[in-house]
């Protein structure tokens, strides 16, 4: 059975929006690595991914979570980007035409002035 991780910002008291973000800061904190990035995923022999990277630094920017220096992983992105851009090579967003079933219908709109 796996060890619980304890996490001593919760406390008597603290609502489900405090507990949410002291977890998600202390799963950051354990898993970014010395060089300040993220794995793909929680192997010993796996390597940052760029989007992996991104997502977790904006994850972390947005809910402005506590204790987790950003300066590391934003430079390692930023010489990836130097030259205008960089290749998702971990996650892929679906098509633009993978919706669920369950979705409404698309309603186009014509982006030109009728006449």
């Amino acid at each position: 059975m796996a060890e619980a991780v304890v996490y001593p910002e919760i406390g008597p008291g603290c609502t489900w929006t405090d507990q949410v973000r002291a977890a998600a800061a202390g799963f950051a904190r354990r898993h970014q690595r010395a060089d300040g990035l993220w794995n793909t995923w929680l192997s010993h022999d796996d390597t940052p991914a760029p989007d992996v990277v991104a997502h977790m630094s904006a994850g972390i920017e947005a809910a402005a979570l506590p204790g987790i220096d950003l300066t590391l992983a934003r430079t390692w992105l930023a010489a990836l980007g130097a030259g205008g851009h960089w290749n998702s090579d971990w996650y892929v967003p679906p098509p633009p035409t993978a919706r669920p079933r369950s979705a409404p219908p698309l309603t186009h709109t014509s982006r030109t002035t009728p006449t």
